[in-house]
């Protein structure tokens, strides 16, 4: 993992959820894909919109735009483009996923370059935004280790790893 991190220095996925652009660090990427098949389930949590197995482990999908207020889906009306799956330092295995409309690539901005939140173009900024990308951008930095923790925090342990509460009779 060090040798990873190491690579990724100061880059940052960035990717669009309805018209909103946004990235979060590179580094937090476990995987990108196209469009993917998952199962809906009912809403037992804020947020989770369904789950999906990935190399052998069930991982909950987030709805991304919900948890940001904005709105969601591509123009036109087409179905998500992309699936992001992320995990956090220390981490062997994803945390979470999310639908995007569209995975736009990477991005390598010096820390320096990082804009406080605050000075957005408009003044608005999206909740779990730590900056805006580079000088000029209105692109915003999303921390999203801090956004999937927060969204069931009785439920997401130390690791990070989303831990589900049981339901019904469990059968050994």
């Amino acid at each position: 993992m060090s040798g990873e991190l190491r690579l990724l220095p100061q880059t940052y996925l960035t990717f669009r959820l309805g018209v909103q652009q946004m990235a979060f660090e590179a580094r937090h990427l476990w995987e990108a894909a196209g469009q993917v098949e998952w199962t809906e389930v009912p809403r037992q949590f804020p947020y989770m919109v369904g789950v999906i197995q990935l190399h052998g482990k069930i991982l909950p999908i987030l709805d991304l735009a919900g948890i940001l207020g904005i709105s969601r889906g591509n123009p036109g009306g087409s179905e998500p483009g992309g699936f992001l799956a992320v995990n956090f330092t220390g981490q062997e295995e994803p945390a979470a996923g999310f639908l995007v409309d569209e995975v736009l690539g990477f991005v390598k901005i010096p820390v320096e370059e990082l804009r406080d939140f605050s000075w957005g173009p408009d003044g608005r900024t999206l909740p779990y935004q730590t900056a805006w990308l580079g000088p000029g951008s209105d692109l915003p930095l999303l921390d999203i280790e801090r956004l999937v923790k927060d969204q069931n925090p009785d439920r997401t342990g130390t690791d990070g790893q989303f831990t589900p509460e049981p339901q019904g009779e469990t059968h050994v």
